[in-house]
C-alpha cells in the first residue's frame, strides 16, 4: 500500500511538472532601447497580428514570426524580404547544428523599425523572472531543454531589427557599405538563448537592482580577480 501510494505521488507531481505555466507572471525583457521592460506574461502585445514561416533543415521545432504584415518594410519588403527571411533560416539552421537539440524554441519578430540614426542595428532578449534571487537561464533555454512551453503567450526570444541602415540581406559576402545580415541575427539570436549578462557595473541585477538578485547564468562566469 506504502508503494502504490508513493507511485501515485510521484506519478502526480510528474504530470503536474509538463503542465506549462498557465499562471500570470511579471517577465522582463530588454527592450530596443537597451531598457528593461516588464511584461505581463499573458499580455504580450507586440505580436497583434504576427506572419508565420517555417525554418527548413532543422532538429530544433521552430515557431518563427514576424510583425511586418502590411507595411511593405522589413520581412514584407517586396524586393528583400524573401531574402531576409531566408537569412533568417540559414542562422537558425546553423544555431540547430552547434545546439543538436530536438526541443522546441519560439522567436518573434518585433515590428521592424525605420531609423538608422544612432540606434542599435537590432537587438533580441528572452525573458526572465524578477524575483527570486538567483541564476535564470530565460525561458528559450528552458523550452529548448525541456520541451516544455513555460509560457505559451510569449515567444521565448524577441528581435526588433532596424532595417534603415544599409544591409546585406543575402548569404553572400557584405560590400564595404554594408552590414551583414546573417552575422548581426546570429548574434542577437544567441542573446536571446542566454548569452548575456545581467549585471549592472557595481554588481547589482539589471533587473531587480540588487544584490543578490536575477542574474543569468552565463554570469556565473564572471568574477572578479578575487572571486566576487
Amino acid at each position: 500500500m506504502i508503494r502504490l501510494c508513493l507511485w501515485v505521488c510521484v506519478s502526480i507531481v510528474w504530470q503536474l511538472a509538463a503542465i506549462p505555466n498557465t499562471f500570470a507572471e511579471t517577465l522582463y525583457t530588454r527592450g530596443y532601447d537597451g531598457e528593461w521592460i516588464s511584461v505581463e506574461s499573458d499580455e504580450w502585445s507586440e505580436g497583434k497580428n504576427p506572419v508565420r514561416f517555417n525554418p527548413k533543415g532543422t532538429a530544433l521545432n521552430y515557431s518563427v514570426s514576424h510583425n511586418d504584415a502590411g507595411t511593405g518594410f522589413g520581412f514584407a519588403d517586396p524586393i528583400y524580404g524573401p531574402a531576409r527571411l531566408a537569412t533568417v533560416n540559414a542562422v537558425l539552421a546553423y544555431v540547430d547544428s552547434v545546439l543538436l537539440n530536438e526541443g522546441r524554441v519560439d522567436v518573434e519578430f518585433n515590428q521592424s523599425i525605420n531609423n538608422a540614426s544612432g540606434t542599435p542595428l537590432a537587438s533580441a532578449g528572452s525573458f526572465y523572472p524578477g524575483s527570486p534571487p538567483g541564476f535564470e537561464p530565460g525561458r528559450a533555454y528552458t523550452h529548448i531543454l525541456t520541451g516544455i512551453d513555460p509560457n505559451p503567450s510569449l515567444p521565448d526570444i524577441q528581435v526588433t531589427v532596424d532595417f534603415g541602415y544599409n544591409w546585406n540581406s543575402e548569404m553572400d559576402d557584405p560590400a564595404v557599405n554594408e552590414f551583414d545580415f546573417f552575422s548581426v541575427m546570429l548574434h542577437e539570436i544567441t542573446h536571446g538563448l542566454g548569452i548575456l549578462s545581467l549585471t549592472e557595473s557595481n554588481g547589482n541585477s539589471e533587473i531587480s537592482n540588487s544584490n543578490p538578485g536575477v542574474y543569468s547564468t552565463f554570469d556565473r562566469l564572471l568574477q572578479t580577480g578575487n572571486g566576487k
